[in-house]
Order: structure tokens, then sequence, then C-alpha cells
């Protein structure tokens, strides 16, 4: 089975030849690509380069594009505070 077939299966409630892997890695892929963490996260284009990179080296199944909990505190109008080695945090509610 290729990685697409495999995650197809387990949504279809099937059993594929092995666990799909799906790596929560938006942090890591950031470093990884030598990105600072604060660009990557707000730069669609930087994410998306640096999530390729992370998958062309290690061959996972599924890519999971995400840039933390708080992007939709974010649209919603909060405040997000940016960090260079740490996940972003809500700063101002208002």
């Amino acid at each position: 089975m290729n990685s697409l077939e495999r995650a197809v299966a387990v949504m279809d409630g099937k059993i594929p030849d092995r666990v799909p892997i799906a790596m929560h890695y938006f942090l890591f892929a950031a470093r990884y690509a030598g990105m600072r963490l604060p660009d990557c996260l707000q730069s669609g284009e930087m994410m998306a380069e640096s999530q390729l990179k992370v998958w062309r080296a290690f061959k996972h199944d599924v890519i999971l594009v995400e840039n933390g909990t708080t992007a939709m505190a974010g649209a919603f109008g909060c405040g997000i505070g940016f960090s260079e080695d740490t996940a972003p945090r809500v700063i101002d509610r208002s």
C-alpha cells in the first residue's frame, strides 16, 4: 500500500498493511527547515515548505499542516504572541 491507500483504508474502517504515520510536528518542521518559528507560522508558503522538507526526509504517510491552536483565536481577533522556541499563545482576548 502507498500512503494514500493506507490512510484511506483506515478512514474506511479497513486494516492497512501497517499503521499510517501522521506526525504532529509544526515546531520541529520550522527548525528542521532552518526557519524562524514566528515567520514560518505566519506564512502559508513557509509552512508548506517546512512540512514538505520533513516529509521528504522521513516519508511519513500523512502531512498534518497546522500552526498551533491559537490560529483560530487569532482569526477571531485575539492577540497572539509568537516566540522563537515555543508554540504561539493568546496574549489578549479582547
